[in-house]
């Protein structure tokens, strides 16, 4: 029985030690595990943290890459038939090992198939984790993130790893393709993860969604067959718009575009998030702003390929 994990990192020299550690720390020796970092040219010390981890195997690139290249790259240097992507900023529990050893043997008896979860908060979120993404409702996916997946050999070579030009929604891609080549997406929730680089302040926040909205602002038509994106542009053009009509006086019509943009906020809010409070709905309101403006700004966001 062995288990190859893939970590791609890319200046995560806040979050790679914790990382690491814990993988050793809920194995604890009980399978062959391989453990491979990519340091996709850090700046930082991501490349030392990994080298103090005398089992880990550590592949450097000179020039950043996509992280899908990342993966791949991590994936071809691999030994074992299982493979499971990490993140550099996410802590696996003892029931992911748990769910590992439950479902190895259904993995090897049947690898078509890719399973994992979405990512749980840190272990000791703040206010905007809370408020954001602890908030938001269940529902179910046609993928997995990337940054918490298993699957096995036979998938990533059937479907040829990652989309190498794609910046973001890689997974969404590598699960979609994936389930085009007959391969089930079986969502476990047992494999639980905590996500430590969510966001912590607004600025971080910010800059995170911008980032997630650059591959939908990546084409024209990428940007259509977005929902998120067409309906973030709306509400940005609304809010801009009316503060230009109040200041040229039109205030009828500013105080219209104005009353469209708050309904059409609260109602992407009532959709999107559980609500059990009347102060959730304020700071919803304001952080789905703040979303909304920096996914209409992610065209700026430099993009590797």
């Amino acid at each position: 029985m062995g288990l190859s994990i893939i970590i791609p990192a890319h200046n995560e020299e806040l979050f790679l030690a914790a990382t690491l550690s814990r993988i050793f720390d809920v194995f604890k020796n009980t399978i062959n595990l391989e453990v491979i970092v990519v340091n996709n040219a850090s700046s930082d010390k991501t490349e030392s943290i990994a080298s103090s981890f005398g089992s880990v195997k550590l592949i450097n690139l000179k020039d950043k890459s996509t992280i899908s290249k990342a993966r791949n790259i991590g994936f071809n240097s691999s030994s074992h038939e299982v493979i499971a992507f990490i993140d550099a900023d996410v802590l696996i529990t003892d029931e992911w090992s748990e769910a590992f050893f439950n479902n190895i043997n259904d993995l090897q008896s049947n690898p078509y198939q890719i399973t994992g979860c979405r990512y749980s908060l840190s272990e000791k979120p703040g206010w905007l984790e809370r408020s954001w993404f602890g908030k938001m409702k269940s529902k179910n996916t046609s993928y997995i993130n990337s940054g918490n997946l298993i699957t096995t050999k036979f998938v990533i070579n059937k479907i040829n790893g990652f989309n190498e030009n794609l910046a973001t929604g890689e997974d969404v891609d590598f699960c979609r393709r994936a389930t085009q080549s007959g391969i089930s997406i079986n969502i476990n929730r047992c494999f639980k993860a905590h996500h430590e680089g969510y966001p912590k302040t607004i600025i971080q926040f910010l800059k995170r969604e911008r980032w997630h909205g650059s591959g939908d602002l990546a084409s024209f038509g990428m940007f259509i067959k977005s929902k998120v994106a067409v309906f973030s542009c709306i509400l940005t053009i609304l809010l801009l718009t009316s503060f230009i009509l109040l200041l040229v006086g039109q205030y009828y019509y500013g105080l219209v575009a104005i009353s469209l943009f708050v309904t059409l906020n609260l109602y992407a809010v009532h959709k999107r998030f559980s609500i059990s409070s009347i102060s959730d709905y304020f700071s919803l309101f304001y952080l789905h702003c703040i979303y909304c403006f920096a996914r209409c700004t992610s065209f700026s966001v430099k993009r590797h390929r």
